[in-house]
């Protein structure tokens, strides 16, 4: 069913979709446009006209420059030649050594992007022969790039450790590399990534600022920072990433580019807030903001959260307002990240408020005017010696102005690592009285986690849902703000309750185990791996570390149910457990086969999704993350199968089919495992219950294996058929490659054993679904040709 942006008529529902559309199209142009303006200036830089006027304009630049203040001095190209002279003469011999057209190449692009300190660095690195190198990037990442030095700009990626090949690749796209300084928004991004790379090999872009100390902050935190545009050249050095998580709507134009690179990547929007809520509240507070200028924006915004995969809100308040828009679209709650700074309340015994935030963002700008004109002359005319400390950074000059104000400091940025003596020291009371804004505030957050009572608007409890003088103080009024403040500065609530009360709520919401579960969860929902043995310890050894050898999709459990062993399985079992405990025993003292073990592990984790493996296979790198891959390409498909190859490489199955008249085969057996046949994803009647990955989604539809299959055999071909016949469709997929011992576990004797319910499962089989066989066989080849839904009828 195709999505519907908004619940309107239809012809306002096709002009919003021409309408976008065009929008679209003109985003395409522009880009296009820009592309051509820049290779057009590029030539005109280097045509004789321009090198000859730019050579005569060089001393009136330079004086214009000086006198009038557009470029200081020091900053000046001519002052920063002088000075990387005078440093060469100091050592002139290695001066001369290093002087050479790729270095000069070098160093001009640096004096136009990078800061001075930052090259005046690198020449005297380069001057006294350490690890340091004026070459042209490209040449560099290709002969050398392990050996480039992290901390030097020319290099292609930075890299905190090498790379882990059982990991997934996350690329992490943001308008500029994150400030855990600075904003609210930074250090969320900042925390975010920290997480995600303790599980994932993680990548961060930008096409915007990228100052080197939050290029060491990030690989201090094992992220890889890529310090290139040049998408080709990132294609060449990373082949595939599993997942692409945009940073703010608008990111999802600006590196477009990543999108047709990497096609199968999964395309995740981090909303960071819903930009149109902030904006509308917005309307009439900001100067030149208009309810049009809102609703042009928004549909670019809808279509963004339209075409993603999966959308992260901060806020259930935000996932509703996108909801409402778009229902169909799937978001996770991604939340800001705080850990609890103090665990005990301290009075500082002052009459101190603080307000704190990034004034660069317009919403705290309008707040902290309130807070310094309107809200604290009415607290200072009770409390005289009440003050209130304004600090964040990029504070223009009507807010520093604000700390002339009687009883008012004004302190601009505050290091991170002043932080505790700002709010434990200096702060008695957070104050944040925000008119607009969207998605959880950073500051009240921080405040909380500080221990610090939070007195702020119906929008700054946005997200946080603090109930009021039992958790915080929350009203939209200026005098009760000013009487609320009054009462708390005379001691008038148990902050000590308050506080404890606030913080139990935060580690709910923003506590760093629930948001990385949560983002988790969302990039690759935990996955149960379920094995049934019956002794042959040696086999299940081999596949338990096969898959922790070669398993890069991270969250998963290992479930083994022992079939009453009694060849030292069970104790191989738990001594396993202990040093890997993502491993889960289930130790049956009698041997219950397969098809009720499978059925209880299916169910062990209702929220998990499953895959059935054998245990005498064994896997192959990135194994179950193509599985999940192949099962999630579409919301049709509900089961997916391995190619499934002999120990000798020879081809066993790539899926298997039953026809009408009760024959049937394994696709492929016995024939050449590379053949293109075999080399790509493909819509199959059934896989194998050796390696079976079942979406949870299909268990909520048609349950667990159909009792009337106990003990074992034709229990998969079952699942698989009867999920056809509700319209769920089985793949098998070539990326996902195990070997199986065939009959390993139960031999190969049809006529003994529990072999021997091969044939009388399979009589059972036919009574229930020979009558649909023609029909799912014609469709399943409908579908592999490629026909259009319309032509293939399946089932009700």
């Amino acid at each position: 069913m195709e999505k519907e942006p908004y619940k309107k008529t239809a012809q306002e529902l096709e002009k919003i979709q021409r309408d976008l559309e065009e929008l679209s199209i003109k985003i395409v142009d522009l880009s296009k446009e820009n592309r051509v303006l820049k290779d057009q200036l590029e030539m005109v830089k280097h045509a004789p006209t321009y090198l000859l006027a730019n050579t005569i304009a060089f001393p009136f630049r330079y004086i214009y420059n000086f006198f009038f203040r557009k470029t200081t001095f020091v900053e000046t190209k001519f002052w920063i030649h002088i000075r990387l002279f005078l440093m060469g003469i100091t050592k002139p011999i290695s001066l001369l050594r290093h002087i050479n057209k790729p270095n000069y190449l070098t160093l001009k692009n640096a004096i136009g992007n990078e800061p001075i300190n930052q090259i005046f660095r690198n020449f005297n690195r380069l001057l006294k022969n350490k690890q340091v190198s004026f070459q042209d990037d490209y040449t560099l990442a290709i002969e050398n790039i392990a050996q480039i030095n992290k901390q030097i700009n020319s290099v292609i990626l930075s890299r905190s450790n090498v790379v882990k090949e059982t990991q997934l690749n996350i690329l992490y796209i943001s308008p500029n590399l994150p400030d855990y300084d600075t904003s609210s928004g930074g250090r969320r991004a900042t925390k975010m990534l920290e997480l995600l790379g303790q599980d994932y090999n993680v990548y961060a872009f930008t096409h915007g600022s990228k100052p080197q100390k939050y290029i060491d902050k990030l690989i201090s935190m094992n992220v890889k920072v890529l310090e290139t545009t040049e998408y080709d050249l990132i294609k060449s050095q990373i082949s595939d990433f599993h997942v692409i998580i945009y940073a703010w709507f608008y990111t999802y134009f600006d590196a477009d580019k990543f999108r047709s690179l990497y096609p199968s990547a999964k395309v995740i929007v981090d909303s960071v807030d819903i930009n149109w809520v902030r904006e509308e509240r917005s309307v009439g507070i900001l100067n030149g903001l208009t309810i049009e200028k809102v609703l042009e924006k928004k549909k670019l915004e809808l279509l963004v959260y339209d075409n993603a995969d999966l959308v992260w809100a901060v806020t259930e308040d935000d996932k509703n307002a996108i909801i409402k828009e778009l229902p169909n679209t799937k978001i996770e709650i991604v939340s800001n990240i705080h850990e609890p700074v103090s665990d005990i309340y301290i009075d500082n015994k002052k009459n101190s408020l603080l307000f704190i935030g990034g004034y660069n963002h317009y919403p705290n700008l309008s707040a902290v005017q309130k807070l310094a004109t309107d809200i604290f002359p009415i607290v200072r005319a009770t409390i005289p010696d009440a003050q209130l400390i304004i600090a964040g950074s990029q504070a223009p000059e009507s807010v520093q102005e604000l700390g002339l104000l009687r009883g008012i400091e004004f302190r601009g940025f505050v290091e991170e690592e002043d932080l505790d003596d700002l709010y434990i020291r200096d702060t008695f009371l957070s104050v944040s009285p925000l008119l607009t804004g969207a998605g959880i505030k950073g500051k009240i957050c921080e405040a909380i986690a500080y221990n610090k009572p939070v007195v702020t608007s119906s929008i700054g409890n946005e997200g946080i849902n603090l109930i009021h003088e039992s958790e915080g103080l929350i009203t939209d009024n200026d005098e009760e703000m000013a009487a609320l403040i009054i009462k708390a500065l005379k001691r008038e609530y148990d902050f000590e309750v308050m506080t404890l009360n606030a913080r139990k709520k935060m580690e709910n919401l923003v506590g760093p185990t629930f948001v990385k579960k949560q983002m988790i969860k969302s990039i690759s929902p935990e996955i149960s791996i379920c094995i049934v043995t019956y002794n042959k310890m040696d086999l299940l050894q081999r596949c338990i570390e096969s898959i922790e050898g070669n398993t890069r999709y991270s969250h998963y459990k290992i479930i083994v149910y022992s079939n009453g062993c009694t060849d030292g399985t069970v104790e191989y079992v738990e001594a396993a457990q202990k040093i890997n405990p993502k491993i889960i025993p289930i130790l049956s003292k009698t041997n219950n086969v397969f098809v009720r073990p499978c059925n209880e592990m299916m169910n062990l984790f209702p929220d998990n999704d499953i895959v059935l493996l054998n245990n005498d296979t064994y896997v192959t790198n990135g194994w179950l993350s193509n599985l999940h891959k192949a099962a999630y390409a579409s919301d049709d498909i509900g089961i997916a199968g391995s190619k499934v190859l002999y120990p000798d490489g020879v081809l066993q199955e790539f899926g298997s089919e039953l026809y009408a008249d009760g024959s049937g085969r394994n696709i492929g057996k016995w024939e050449n495992a590379s053949e293109a046949a075999y080399n790509k994803i493909t819509f199959v009647g059934y896989v194998s219950g050796c390696s079976m990955f079942i979406k949870r989604s299909t268990i909520e539809k048609i349950g667990v294996f159909d009792d009337q299959f106990h003990p074992c055999y034709c229990e998969d071909s079952d699942y698989c058929y009867t999920a056809w016949e509700k319209g769920i469709r089985t793949v098998v997929t070539h990326k996902s490659i195990i070997y199986h011992e065939e009959g390993g576990t139960s031999g190969t004797d049809t006529s003994k054993g529990f072999k021997a319910y091969q044939n009388i499962n399979f009589e059972k089989f036919l009574k229930k679904h020979k009558k649909n066989l023609k029909q799912i066989s014609e469709g399943i080849q409908a579908l592999n040709e490629g026909k259009e839904e319309s032509e293939i009828t399946l089932y009700s």
